[in-house]
């Protein structure tokens, strides 16, 4: 129904790669990844498929992530420079929709802080996909008892006006743009929810055809959604499995304080909690790489039918010990990239990102504006 934004295998242009060697951390041009039989076979249009798998990897920027009666903070060229410049090709951009829309309708300030970043994503041939992370009606970091979308025609009538509105604003845009409809949507049935991607679907295609969307898995962004295969949609997958090492001690999961009595091991067990004794531990499943395969196989089932999953989030939180964080690492860009699936750190510069994440245990690497790189991380995913 619409053609993909991305052709099989496409990179950032050679003027980028070419312009690296001025980048913190960049070698002075990208390795070319392996040609392994998953990678190839991924880049090849599947039967039936919509030929999606050269989306690229890149990050998640939160400019736009949480509105707290701000305006939007503008977009920083330096940061584009240096994901093109690094080797990466993607950047997602989550956003909450009070920077877009207010009670009398377009916010016209935080449209255009996302026109100048489509411009500096454009220059540098990254793809962009713009993400309503925080909707009307639902959002995953508010209490399900704010979650009117699935209940409220006029919560879906809201989503759609947005969405209506970006399909206008952004036709002609190019294949550089995708939209992402709805951060790791839960609380409703995995009918209801399809019955919302393919409204919202139908609502972009009326304006702009050619604009390619992408749906974010049910359950949080983990489940595949079977009954949307003819809208010729991708679909993005969320990993952060098991949610007890990647999350281990963030305060927005853990609200009364770590329950845990030791940091947690990768392979290893859940940790035990306060009150158990060690044999509840014990009991617990052994998660290991061929754990976190067997997790993600949905997914990589999907990827070889279809050829359109993206992974649009994964990642790990600063305070679980760096030898995990690492080893979790590599498990699971092995599988994606085996899988043929592309990925999007969460996120850049923050909690679990590259730049300034507040990990004690590792050596930053000054960049020029001040800000730590963590260059032993960089250069993993750019292993990958």
């Amino acid at each position: 129904m619409r053609r993909p934004p991305w052709g099989a295998g496409r990179r950032a242009p050679a003027a980028v790669a070419d312009a690296v060697g001025g980048v913190p951390g960049a070698p002075s041009r990208r390795p070319p990844l392996a040609a392994g039989p998953a990678r190839s076979a991924a880049k090849a249009r599947p039967p039936g498929g919509i030929a999606v798998a050269g989306l690229g990897r890149g990050f998640n920027l939160l400019n736009l992530f949480s509105w707290q009666g701000r305006p939007a903070r503008p977009f920083d060229p330096a940061e584009f420079e240096l994901v093109a410049g690094w080797g990466f090709e993607f950047l997602r951009l989550p956003i909450d929709h009070r920077f877009l829309w207010g009670a009398a309708g377009p916010e016209e300030g935080g449209w255009a802080v996302l026109d100048a970043g489509l411009r500096l994503a454009a220059a540098r041939g990254l793809h962009c996909s713009v993400n309503l992370h925080h909707a009307p009606g639902f959002c995953i970091n508010t209490p399900r008892s704010s979650w009117s979308l699935w209940t409220d025609a006029s919560a879906e009538e809201a989503n759609a006006e947005i969405w209506r509105f970006a399909a206008r604003r952004w036709r002609g845009e190019g294949a550089h743009l995708s939209f992402d409809l709805l951060n790791e949507p839960t609380g409703c049935t995995l009918a209801v929810y399809e019955a919302f991607v393919r409204r919202m679907v139908g609502v972009i295609a009326a304006v702009d055809p050619d604009r390619f969307v992408v749906a974010d898995g049910h359950e949080v962004g983990t489940v595949p959604l079977p009954g949307l295969a003819d809208l010729g949609i991708g679909q993005s997958v969320h990993c952060y499995a098991p949610h007890w090492l990647t999350h281990y001690q963030a305060p927005w999961v853990y609200r009364d304080g770590d329950p845990y009595l030791q940091p947690p091991s990768w392979p290893g067990r859940e940790p035990r909690r306060r009150g158990e004794g060690d044999e509840d531990a014990a009991r617990r499943p052994l998660w290991d790489g061929a754990a976190l395969a067997r997790w993600l196989q949905p997914w990589a089932e999907l990827q070889a039918r279809t050829g359109g999953v993206h992974c649009g989030e994964f990642g790990v939180f600063c305070r679980t010990p760096r030898g995990a964080q690492l080893a979790w690492y590599r498990d699971i860009l092995g599988l994606l990239r085996q899988a043929g699936i592309d990925w999007a750190l969460w996120n850049l510069d923050g909690s679990f990102g590259l730049i300034d994440s507040g990990r004690t245990d590792i050596a930053w690497e000054p960049l020029p504006d001040g800000r730590g790189l963590d260059r032993e991380l960089l250069a993993l995913l750019q292993a990958h």
